[in-house]
């Protein structure tokens, strides 16, 4: 089925480059960017990652664009896909030449070309502001409310749904689930002006109960925010759950990471330090109060966090002594009795402050955090663990800087924890010309280095147990075509989860991308990834190390079938070598993708058809069309087909439903899972129904 597979996919793309183009602008560039660095992301961490978060910044982003003739320089940061450089120049270019009259002018601008255009496009304005929305706040007419309900559900059910005695529920705590198979979620915002803003979201995850089974709050997850902002010292202040996302991210940074990506140049990390936080991922987030002081060039921002996450206490011997834990469990998935029984065990209280200094060309920060557990933190008892955390409390003190000088940008972090251990980090950035621009970043991150909200660059999403350089280059060498890639070479000097020893490796990866109209995208992905692990064939304790090696092609090709039809087909190819000398394992996707839009009609239909044919070890991520404030990457293993259907459709003028089938058929099984989750069926259909109301 492989090589029959391969043929048709090639045949896809054949038929892709041979049709005509038409002249409907097609979906954002920067989407196909994103879409393709979250996949590589899923791979490289192998566990779910929160992207909600990311998704709603970017659509309340395109809900208020920037003003670029009128946002200063901490406003012109909200465009990430801006590094300090452009931001410089656009600063630059409106003080010599005063407002900008189109958004084509900036290509007049050093450092912007037709890419960086249509990355920021969906998100920038020069529509002037008017000045009872800014300081007219309060008034009634710029009160917006949004609301936003959805469900899901499985139709094939799943074996820890079968109804049980209660002895068995006793006997088998983690076997099976006190909930129905739905899933529920809702969400609730309400801005008036661009200084207040509040919301509330709810989830309960499919399996969790309902009113049951001691649950009286109904849902099994709640959070509120509620966030003002100023004009004068005080700028800022959050209550209830918020996101820091301070320095290069050494000492805490809540929330999604991007580290090397597709964007080869684009390492430094650029972020709102303080945002309030509306993701239904438990995990991972404070909760309490922050605050942002200016007074001139200075910014003080304190906070303080108080949160309880869910852990399996264990009892020591000594009946007086204190339960410990091992691990933090961050699933969020109360279910069965044993995950409820370890739901909110754990209480952290978190404090500090960051004081930063900033003119024109350098930013300089400083950061204290200080965090304690009511129960001891003891990581099992494993080789790799012998320089983990220990204890309740921790202490982390980081500096950090941006430096710019001409066409060279600096920045940099230095943290330590409180046992004395340190991680570094240092890049640069240089512009040789508007085409072109390299990138260089070293890091050392100590074995025993500690900071429990750390998500800086990194290979393995770990601070700590890390030492490597990366170089990127990004050039412009043809019209209409960017070529970029980087390599990244990396080091653990302690032992890891599945490497007895030492070990590290070596990453390249190649972009080219074709743009030769706003209606058409062609994008190559090449990836090579060498890294030492344990030898799968070794049966010794202490297993030996043997080098694996991993290969990634990727083919895409966005298109317009007709003005209102929207076309994407993509083949994936990947290899994997378990050791040297060992015949590789392959693995290929394919599918084709179509996006509808009628002029006549309101609606929006998004399809996609597709077939996989996988090994773990060659496993694929694809991101999916979701709804509102969702999101789908799944990971295919195996044989077989996967396919879904969205439709969007206005309710009336402020509203709209949106209704997402997706299935994935196997061909190689006759069950899917094990344990609670089994399906006793080759198949998984999953029903997705959400409403938003806008007013």
């Amino acid at each position: 089925m492989c090589n029959f597979g391969i043929r048709i996919s090639v045949l896809i793309l054949i038929s892709g480059i041979l049709t005509p183009l038409s002249g409907q602008e097609p979906e954002n560039v920067s989407d196909i960017q994103l879409q393709s660095d979250i996949e590589e992301i899923m791979r490289s961490l192998n566990r779910p990652e929160d992207l909600s978060e990311m998704l709603d910044y970017f659509s309340s982003l395109q809900r208020h664009p920037v003003n670029i003739n009128t946002a200063d320089r901490e406003t012109l940061e909200r465009l990430l896909f801006l590094n300090d450089f452009q931001i410089n120049s656009l600063l630059d270019y409106r003080r010599e030449t005063g407002p900008l009259y189109s958004i084509g002018e900036l290509q007049l601008v050093y450092g912007f070309d037709r890419e960086v255009i249509r990355r920021i496009r969906p998100y920038i304005t020069l529509e002037k502001e008017t000045p009872s929305g800014a300081d007219n706040a309060f008034s009634a007419g710029h009160i917006t409310q949004e609301g936003v309900m959805r469900g899901k559900t499985n139709l094939e059910s799943e074996a820890g749904y079968l109804p049980v005695p209660d002895t068995v529920l006793k006997a088998h705590p983690g076997g099976y689930y006190r909930g129905d198979r739905t899933g529920l979620y809702f969400r609730y915002q309400i801005r008036y002006g661009r200084k207040f803003s509040a919301g509330v979201t709810g989830e309960k995850d499919p399996g969790e109960p309902f009113f049951t089974d001691g649950n009286k709050k109904g849902l099994d997850y709640y959070s509120l925010y509620v966030q003002y902002q100023g004009r004068g010292i005080l700028r800022q202040v959050n209550a209830g759950r918020y996101a820091l996302r301070l320095g290069q991210g050494l000492v805490i940074w809540n929330g999604f990471r991007m580290s090397k990506s597709s964007q080869a140049t684009d390492i430094d990390k650029r972020s709102p330090e303080v945002r309030y936080a509306s993701s239904a991922t438990e995990a991972g987030y404070l909760n309490g109060v922050s605050a942002v002081l200016r007074i001139k060039n200075f910014t003080v921002i304190p906070f303080f966090s108080f949160n309880r996450w869910d852990a399996h206490l264990v009892h020591t011997g000594d009946t007086a002594g204190p339960s410990v834990f091992s691990s933090f469990l961050t699933s969020g998935l109360h279910r069965t009795m044993g995950e409820m029984e370890n739901k909110h065990q754990v209480g952290e209280w978190l404090s500090g402050m960051r004081i930063t200094y900033r003119n024109q060309r350098l930013k300089m920060g400083l950061t204290s955090l200080y965090t304690c557990l009511n129960h001891p933190l003891i990581p099992a008892s494993r080789p790799d663990n012998e320089f983990a955390f220990r204890g309740k409390e921790n202490m982390n003190m980081g500096m950090d800087y941006t430096l710019m000088i001409k066409r060279v940008t600096l920045f940099g972090e230095a943290a330590v924890s409180k046992n004395g251990a340190p991680a570094l980090l240092q890049g640069v950035q240089w512009y040789f010309s508007p085409l072109i621009s390299v990138s260089l970043l070293g890091r050392y991150y100590r074995q025993d280095y500690h900071a429990f909200y750390a998500n800086a660059f990194s290979e393995t999403g770990l601070t700590r147990n890390e030492s490597g350089l990366y170089m990127g280059f990004a050039g412009h060498f043809i019209p209409h075509v960017v070529l970029s890639g980087y390599v990244d070479m990396y080091c653990f000097p302690w032992l890891r989860y599945f490497a007895d020893g030492p070990s590290g490796g070596r990453e390249i990866r190649l972009v080219l991308s074709w743009v030769p109209a706003e209606n058409f995208h062609a994008d190559m992905q090449y990836k090579n990834e060498s890294r030492t692990t344990n030898d799968p064939d070794s049966d010794t304790p202490m297993h030996r190390l043997a080098q694996q090696t991993y290969d990634h092609l990727r083919l895409q090709l966005r298109y317009m079938l007709l003005p209102q039809l929207q076309a994407t087909s993509r083949l994936d190819l990947t290899r994997f070598f378990a050791a040297p000398g060992q015949d590789p394992e392959k693995g290929f996707m394919a599918y084709q993708q179509l996006r509808y839009a009628p002029d006549r009609v309101p609606v929006r239909v998004y399809g996609r058809f597709g077939m996989f044919d996988t090994h773990f070890s060659t496993r694929i991520y694809t991101y999916e069309n979701d709804l509102l404030y969702s999101f789908s990457t799944p990971s295919f293993t195996g044989r077989g087909l996967r396919w879904y259907v969205m439709i969007k459709y206005p309710l009336f003028s402020h509203g709209a439903l949106t209704l997402r089938v997706a299935r994935t058929a196997y061909a190689d099984r006759h069950s899917i899972g094990d344990g609670p989750a089994r399906i006793s069926e080759p198949h998984k259909t999953e029903i997705k129904a959400q409403v938003r109301v806008r007013f």
